[in-house]
This record gives structure tokens, C-alpha cells and sequence, in this order.
């Protein structure tokens, strides 16, 4: 077992930060962290790419971590000397209660499969990518009056990424790490011509914003106003780092920011300034031939999204939903993060809803994430108006796969979910449809599913369904019918349909739902038949607007109907079936 070092062995935070005098490294004793210091050597930083320490020397130590309770974390003391060739930092153990002062270094890791750089932890070498590597490198620079060690937090050096249960526990602690933290080190990576020259225009912004000319700045035909100067700003505000998920949280929680390109810097009411001069009145008076394709390239880029996000986050409370969909474009490596990265943020998720747990299926992630989304009473409240297309966005920016074999059965003790369906017509044979080719047909199943239950314009029953679910999906032949009174809308269905059938369509959305009138018509309750799809044509489905809704083969009633049955408060069908049925029909 590696000694560890406590804060207590440290000097104090006042010494460490704001002393005149740095602490020797004798006066803390990390270096005595080796077991064997005569077995430790220099790694080479030049090794082949996948090339393990062990491989390239069978004499030096592997590091291990030391264990922290849920509540506490690690921090990095990162030594302030750019005269050695190696780099050389120490962990050691903190927690929320000592009021610690750290920075945490926001970053995105690069390509981890790429050549990996060697460091030292706590005199054990350590292998991190090059683009963290590069930025350790900046901020190990001295300072005039600067203390020897830097405290930072640094997730992949802070956090044990071998280890399923530190992970869980310190990415529950991320949001809370990031908001306590002192600032927030943003590093987007080393500097080349056009950073330099986007950082230069950004101040000089913010330097006019100060002293009230900034008409200077947006007059027409300014000379100040140059195409090199956009495309470079453009080059910045979409470099990889303003793509990942997790720096959502670790921007929008930070008390302050800082921003590092290469030996460039600028503050995050820097950019606040350049953000607002984007969106001055003044600057659409400008008449650079080609400026307003530029400026809207600008305002569309990854960095000014985060900006607009972050007003967004100060003045209201967002859910999880309304983050998910908002930052639907983001990045992340472990799919599971789309939802973690984002729960710190959630309005929703405060009381610890949802736990990161990295060694749950992908699908229950998505069980949870649908969850605080299902209604808590039995009836379809304006949340459920679109759980199905949520259903099918969460499965997709998850990567769900659901494969079957059929006959497919399931049980579960599962809670059901409950969901706005619209009545789109009734099925009626029609001959002139049954030309169909075989083989064009999509998969259309007949579906039972004991905690079924719909209503028509009414409440759901309020007595609880069934404690237990029972679903029994089996793929039938599928068919062509016709909608009444829906002329030329033809609907594929399994062969269990039959005429006088009622079809529910859903917001957003082209599943469809068979239903039949049950054994005692004056109840108002309906039976669940089947899937189905109703079918659009090529023209509409162009016509679409919205990116993820032109993806759907089949009839989406929001955009290929008119009128659209979702515009029909009384034509509404209220749904409760179990959560498999409804990842079942809403699978990518």
C-alpha cells in the first residue's frame, strides 16, 4: 500500500497560496510516496502507441490509487518548476468541509488511443494524453511570487478510471467540485495563427466595450472589421473542447472562468462582452460584403451556444428533458455520460434521482433518464404529450440497441408510463391498396400487455394497474388498409386488424397503435391490437423542418396531416401501458 499524503501534512492554505516564501518539498515529505525509489525511472515520453509502462520498463512501479469515501475527493498538487524535463505531480486526499482552495481544469482529453505522454503521481509514473499532457505543461510555468504547487482537480488523474465504484462516486461529486472550485481553468488546446488572432480580436472588443466606443468597432466599413479576423474567431468557437457534454456543467456551475490557448488567455467576462457585441444592434449596420454569412457562422458555433445556455441556466430552472434537448448535440466517448454529464444542471435531479452507476446496461440509463418524465398519477398529464418521441430521442442519443427474437416475452415489476395518443381514423379494407410488393412491407407485431389500459377523452382508471407486467410481442404478416375518413392515408398493419379498428398516432413521432373498442363498448375502454404505421410520401417527409423528425420513414401527424388529429383537444387518447412496450415501439 502507497503512503498517502493528508492535507494535514501541508502547509496551510494561506502559506500555499498567498505566502511569500514557497514550502520546500522537504517541509511536506511527498516525495517518500516510493516504494522503491531506485526502481522508479524516467519513462520515455517517445513510446510506441499502446505500448503499456510495464512493457517499456519491467523495472518501474505501477501507480495505485488511494481510496476516498463518497464525500471526499482527490486533489493534484502540481509542481510549479518548468526547468525539469519531467513533469511531477502529488494526489492527496480532500474534502468539501476544509474550504480548500483548488482550481478545476476543464479540457477535452483527446484521442486516448493516440500517443500517450508520461507523467509523475506521487513519484510513480503515469501515462496521460497529449493534450492534457500539453496543458499540464502551461500551468506548470512559475509566476513571479507563485507558490511551488498548483492545487488542481483534474478528472482523469483525481478520479480512478479503472475503478466502476470511485467512478460512480466522484462523477455524483462533479457539479459540486466544479461550483466550489476557486476558477475554472478552460484548456482549448495549444495556440496556432488563428487563435491568436481570435484571442487579439476578442480583447480588443472587450478594451473598447470598456471605454463606451464600441460604435468605433460596429461603424460600416470599418478598418478593423476584417474577414481574417471572423474566420479566426469562427476557428476558436468551434474547436473540439465546445463540443463535449461534460463541459456544460463544469462552464455553467464555475464561480469564474479562465480560458487558455496555448500562452493566450482571456476571462470569462471577456467573453461575455464579445457575446454581446455579437448581439449589438450596432454591428448589423456593417456592410463587409460576405460579414452577415460570417456573423451567423459565429453565432451558430458550438462556443456561443454554451454562452446562450449559460443566461439560460442563470435566469431559469431547466429538467433533465429540457437540457437532454437542448444539448442534444453534444459529445461524450461513454454514451451514459449524456445523462450524467448533464444531472448537476437538472432542476429535477437534485435530490440524487438518478446516481451515475457506469455498470448499468445502457437501457436501464435510459429507464432512468424516461422516469422522471412518467407521470405519478394515472393520469396522462401535458408531460406525456410527447413521451414518445422522448422515448425514441433518449434511445438514440443513448445508443440503445433492442434486438428480438420473436415471440418476444417479458415480465417485470416495473411501474408502467402513462402518455398522450390522438385518433387519427378508423381502418376499412380497401382493395386498391392491396398491390403491394412483398418485401416493402415494415415490421408490425401483435402486442399484448397486461398494464394496458386507454381511455378516450377521459381519465385514466385510477385503481393501480397490475403489480406485475406481462408483455408478448409477435411479429404477424403485415398488410395494407385504408383510413376513414381519412381519404388516400393508407396504414400498414399486422393481420390481426380488421375493420372498424381505431388508429392512435402519437406526437413527433410515425408509431402508430392499433386499438379495439372493448368487450363493454360503454366503459370507454380500448384493447391494444398492435403496431402499425401510416404511410406518408417522399414530398412531405422533405418538407419537414426539423432534423430529427425528416429521419422518420412513416407518417408523422404534426407534419404530414392536415389538419394534424394533435391539434384536437377531444380526439385525445389516454394511454397507460408497460415501459417495455414503450421502449419496444420507440427503438432506433
Amino acid at each position: 500500500m502507497q503512503q498517502v499524503c493528508h492535507l494535514r501534512s501541508l502547509p496551510r492554505e494561506d502559506e500555499i497560496f498567498m505566502g511569500p516564501i514557497a514550502p520546500k518539498p522537504g517541509d511536506i515529505a511527498l516525495r517518500s510516496n516510493l516504494k522503491d525509489p531506485e526502481a522508479a525511472v524516467t519513462p520515455p515520453n517517445d513510446a510506441q502507441e499502446g505500448d503499456s509502462l510495464e512493457n517499456q520498463s519491467p523495472g518501474i512501479k505501477k501507480f495505485e490509487y488511494f481510496e476516498v469515501n463518497q464525500v471526499n475527493f482527490r486533489l493534484l498538487l502540481l509542481e510549479r518548476d518548468s526547468t525539469k524535463p519531467e513533469i511531477h505531480c502529488h494526489l492527496i486526499p480532500a474534502s468539501f468541509e476544509e474550504g480548500f482552495r483548488y482550481e478545476a481544469l476543464s479540457y477535452t482529453w483527446g484521442d486516448p488511443s493516440a500517443e500517450l505522454r508520461s507523467i509523475w503521481v506521487n513519484g510513480y509514473p503515469f501515462r496521460v494524453t497529449r493534450n492534457l499532457y500539453s496543458a499540464l505543461q502551461k500551468l506548470r510555468k512559475p509566476l513571479p511570487n507563485s507558490e511551488q504547487y498548483r492545487f488542481l482537480w483534474i478528472d482523469s488523474l483525481c478520479i480512478d478510471q479503472n475503478n466502476n465504484q470511485d467512478r460512480n462516486h466522484q462523477v455524483s461529486n462533479m457539479g459540486k467540485i466544479y461550483q466550489q472550485a476557486a476558477l475554472v481553468l478552460v484548456w482549448l488546446g495549444e495556440q496556432s495563427r488563428y487563435s491568436d488572432q481570435a484571442i487579439d480580436f476578442i480583447e480588443k472588443v472587450h478594451a473598447l466595450w470598456q471605454l463606451g466606443v464600441l460604435e468605433y468597432y460596429t461603424r460600416p466599413r470599418s478598418e478593423h472589421y476584417t474577414e481574417p479576423e471572423w474566420k479566426a474567431i469562427n476557428f476558436l468557437f468551434r474547436k473540439e473542447y465546445w463540443q463535449r457534454t461534460w463541459i456544460i456543467q463544469e462552464i455553467q456551475l464555475a464561480k469564474n472562468v479562465l480560458f487558455h490557448c496555448g500562452d493566450k488567455v482571456f476571462t470569462w467576462r471577456v467573453a461575455g462582452a464579445f457575446y454581446d457585441f455579437l448581439h449589438s444592434n450596432r454591428l448589423s449596420e456593417a456592410t463587409y460584403p460576405g460579414f452577415f454569412d460570417l456573423k451567423q457562422t459565429v453565432m451558430q458555433s458550438p462556443a456561443i451556444q454554451l454562452l446562450e445556455s449559460t443566461l439560460v441556466f442563470q435566469k431559469q430552472d431547466m429538467t433533465l428533458k429540457q437540457l437532454l434537448y437542448r444539448h442534444e448535440q453534444s459529445k461524450c466517448r461513454e454514451s451514459r455520460d449524456k445523462i450524467y454529464g448533464l444531472l448537476a444542471l437538472a432542476s429535477d435531479c437534485r435530490k440524487s434521482e438518478i446516481q451515475p452507476d457506469y455498470k448499468k446496461e445502457i437501457s436501464e440509463v435510459y429507464r432512468d433518464a424516461l422516469t422522471r418524465e412518467i407521470p405519478t398519477t394515472w393520469e396522462a398529464t401535458a408531460g406525456g404529450i410527447d413521451l414518445v418521441f422522448y422515448s425514441y430521442f433518449l434511445q438514440s442519443i443513448l445508443s440503445v440497441s433492442f434486438q428480438i427474437e420473436f415471440p418476444f416475452k417479458h415480465s417485470s415489476n416495473d411501474d408502467p408510463v402513462a402518455f398522450v395518443g390522438y385518433s387519427c381514423g378508423l381502418l376499412r379494407e380497401d382493395s386498391r391498396v392491396h398491390s403491394e410488393k412483398s418485401g416493402t412491407f415494415p415490421l408490425v407485431c401483435a402486442i399484448s400487455d397486461s398494464q394496458f389500459h386507454a381511455s378516450f377523452a377521459q381519465g385514466l382508471k385510477e385503481k393501480p394497474p397490475p403489480a406485475a407486467s406481462s408483455v408478448m410481442v409477435n411479429q404477424k404478416k403485415a398488410r395494407t388498409m385504408a383510413l376513414w375518413p381519412r381519404s388516400r392515408q393508407y396504414v400498414y398493419v399486422p393481420d390481426v386488424a380488421r375493420a372498424g379498428d381505431e388508429i392512435c398516432i402519437f406526437s413527433k413521432h410515425d408509431s402508430a397503435l392499433i386499438l379495439r373498442r372493448g368487450d363493454k363498448p360503454d366503459d370507454g375502454n380500448w384493447n391494444l391490437v398492435g403496431n402499425a404505421f401510416v404511410m406518408t410520401t417522399e414530398k412531405k417527409r422533405r418538407q419537414r423542418l426539423r432534423p430529427e423528425i425528416k429521419s422518420f420513414k412513416y407518417c408523422v401527424p404534426d407534419y404530414d396531416m392536415w389538419p394534424s388529429p394533435t391539434n384536437d383537444p377531444n380526439g385525445r387518447f389516454l394511454i397507460r401501458m408497460s415501459a417495455i412496450t414503450l421502449q419496444w415501439m420507440t427503438r432506433v
